[in-house]
């Protein structure tokens, strides 16, 4: 079927029948309008055949509208079937032409070969073989299987419906589940019944007071251990006061360490292994029990496999060395046998920790775990006179007070945990010896930039002082250049100030060698924000918190020419004394447009409004203002006081010469003086009222 000819509808067909017809671009009328009586055409010109159509329209012409100008579809006029078949041969045409192209061939080629290049492709690489079942390893913790209630049976339920979550080492009991029942007995022990915590507290009601430590082991076969500050502990009173604190702040402990000297504990700590330079204990240990017998007295297996005997010092007789010892010597042959005593701690059970995939855990030797105080007994006197003769038998008795500086020989003190510094001391606040805090970095990176030979010191611990600044310490044992650009030899010390000159985030630098002495700090850096913050005080922001602003605060913190530039500033010295209260413990911060507060344990992020901190704002502004006033009517006073005895001396010297005054004129020049004394006395009275007002 053809498509019939668009040649009528065409518009050169409609300029044929003489209604309009295009002229240089313009389009001329040649119609002979009904409402104008003349019987020749238009012939007006118009721009746009828009504009013809309305032409047309006010002219009365039918039709009004002109037909359009592009030509018709190919496919007008044809029913689906025939407008399809056009498209169709179409189609063909375009395909036809693009197959005789180069890219046309390539297409039609991959087309063709796909299926071919698929079935090679499968064949080419082989399906890769199913793995073997892994080789049984051991676990290296008990997991479920603690408190050795599992049989295995019900191992493998538990794995068929995925309730066991294996790790590493471990994944490979699945394929092997006949081994659980072997694991049970010979490598999985069980815990006791109650955890770190309660364990801590059950010791401390029998006298034997402890802290949460995490226990692990170095590459070297060192124990690699993590424990709170403690150096502040000597008593049970302090303990009791700090380990709330201590429990809440010290993530992930496995681990108890029992603090030998507030226990009243000697503990004789026997270890298994040796060295080049010493034979392992349980050689002299043995020897000693099987000469003497065994000692009724507690005991625990250590992880290692070593031995902890258990004494109570103050029913121990004869001993001369209170505190501790390393090593001890018998008949010249050095072993590997030590003491903690006063300023010792010592692992105890329920202490685990994992070699390698093996458990290492700390254990009672005597079961049930529970044990009463009286199993502790004092020492043989056996095992004084081996002590005396093999350690310390040159010694003086002596119960000094010292610091807790020594925990088993066969560990290292990888980090040392902030815990309640304010129960330290009434000056200083406890030393924090962690060697990774943010601040020791910070400082120790300024120092490797500013002065290279002060960065290879011994850091020594930081201290916060009684104004809130905090002193980081270290120890020089070699010949250096300080910062302060003096050179020093031997033995000297230097330290780094944090705040000390206002700005909390400033760090100063301080030399105590000889030729450093009385020359003043130099600024050796600044700390970011998180290290300057890192030592805040345990004791919460509060709103009401009476103590920041209290008389003996404010006279401390808000010097009197501070307060007296500060007052006359409107808000922004308002803001200024605000911030001044509280630069000491630093319990309010701004930063980058939020306020945050300290709760007692973490930074807390305040409301956009700062609610809290206007409320705070509010009462110790009120609490200042008080105190200013109270100071300036005390100065009023005090200025009247003075004015009051100049007044009265001033009048009794002009009454005496009015007595003596023969003259009238005299006596009238004396009374106009009184009354300039007694209206300058006024005056000045208003001016202090007026400022106290103020």
């Amino acid at each position: 079927m053809e498509a019939p000819s668009t040649m009528s509808q065409s518009p050169m067909f409609q300029a044929a029948n003489q209604l309009w017809e295009k002229q240089d671009g313009r389009y001329v009328c040649l119609e002979r309008h009904p409402m104008v009586l003349s019987a020749i055409t238009c012939g007006k010109c118009f721009a746009s055949k828009q504009a013809l159509e309305a032409h047309r329209q006010r002219t009365g012409c039918k039709p009004a509208k002109l037909p359009s100008e592009r030509p018709f579809s190919r496919l007008h006029g044809l029913n689906p079937d025939a407008a399809r078949h056009v498209l169709q041969q179409s189609n063909h045409e375009a395909v036809s032409k693009y197959r005789r192209t180069a890219a046309g061939e390539r297409a039609v080629f991959r087309a063709r070969h796909l299926p071919k290049y698929r079935e090679m492709a499968l064949y080419a690489v082989p399906k890769p073989p199913m793995p073997a079942a892994p080789q049984y390893l051991p676990p290296p913790i008990s997991w479920l299987l603690a408190d050795a209630s599992l049989t295995a049976e019900d191992m493998r339920a538990k794995f068929g419906r995925g309730e066991i979550k294996l790790s590493h080492a471990t994944w490979s009991l699945k394929f092997h589940p006949d081994k659980v029942e072997a694991l049970a007995p010979s490598v999985i022990e069980p815990r006791g019944p109650r955890g770190i915590k309660e364990e801590i507290e059950y010791l401390a009601s029998l006298g034997y007071y402890g802290i949460p430590a995490n226990v692990s082991l170095k590459s070297n076969g060192k124990k690699g251990v993590r424990l709170p500050v403690w150096e502040h502990i000597k008593t049970p009173e302090i303990w009791k006061e700090s380990i709330c604190g201590i429990l809440k702040r010290f993530a992930n402990p496995n681990g108890i360490a029992i603090l030998t000297g507030p226990s009243g504990l000697y503990v004789v700590d026997v270890d298994v292994g040796g060295s080049d330079k010493k034979t392992p204990g349980t050689c002299l240990w043995n020897k000693l029990v099987a000469k003497n017998g065994k000692l009724d007295t507690l005991q625990s297996i250590t992880g290692s496999g070593g031995r902890h005997v258990y004494f109570r010092m103050d029913q121990t007789v004869g001993l001369k060395m209170l505190n501790n010892f390393e090593g001890l010597t018998v008949d010249g042959v050095s072993y590997a046998v030590d003491g903690r005593g006063i300023g010792g701690v010592i692992f105890a059970p329920p202490t685990a920790y994992s070699a390698n995939i093996k458990l290492l855990q700390y254990r009672w030797v005597s079961e049930p775990v529970q044990f009463e105080k009286g199993d502790v007994k004092g020492m043989a006197g056996w095992l004084v006179n081996v002590i005396n003769n093999g350690r310390a038998g040159q010694v003086k008795p002596r119960l000094a007070d010292v610091l807790h500086t020594t925990i088993e020989s066969d560990a290292q003190v990888e980090d040392l945990e902030p815990t309640d510094n304010e129960r330290v001391s009434s000056t200083n606040e406890a030393v924090d010896f962690s060697p990774d805090s943010i601040a020791v970095v910070e400082v120790k990176e300024m120092l490797r930039k500013q002065s290279p030979d002060d960065a290879t010191a011994i850091y020594g611990g930081s201290t916060t002082l009684s104004n809130g600044n905090r002193s980081f310490q270290f120890r020089v044992k070699k010949a250096r250049n300080c910062y302060l650009g003096s050179n020093h030899n031997g033995s000297n010390n230097f330290t780094g100030i944090q705040g000390c000159a206002g700005d909390f985030q400033e760090l100063y630098y301080r030399c105590f060698g000889t030729s450093c002495a009385g020359q003043n700090t130099k600024l050796l850096g600044r700390l970011s924000i998180a290290a300057a913050l890192e030592q805040v005080g345990v004791r919460e922001f509060g709103i009401r918190d009476g103590v920041v602003s209290c008389p003996s605060t404010l006279s401390a913190r808000l010097p009197h020419p501070f307060l007296k530039a500060m007052v006359g500033k409107s808000d922004w010295g308002a803001a200024s004394i605000f911030a001044k209260l509280f630069e000491h413990d630093r319990r309010i911060v701004y930063d980058a447009g939020i306020f945050w507060t300290w709760n007692g344990t973490s930074w807390v992020q305040c409301d956009l409004d700062a609610t809290d901190i206007k409320s705070a704002f509010m009462f110790h502004m009120g609490r200042v203002k008080a105190y200013w006033l109270k100071h300036l009517l005390t100065l009023c006073n005090e200025e009247l006081d003075v004015a009051n005895m100049t007044k009265t001396a001033e009048l009794e010297r002009l009454q005496a010469a009015q007595e003596t005054a023969d003259s009238r004129e005299t006596k009238r020049k004396a009374k106009n003086e009184e009354k300039a004394i007694l209206k300058a006395f006024q005056q000045g009275k208003d001016d202090a009222e007026k400022s106290v007002k103020l």
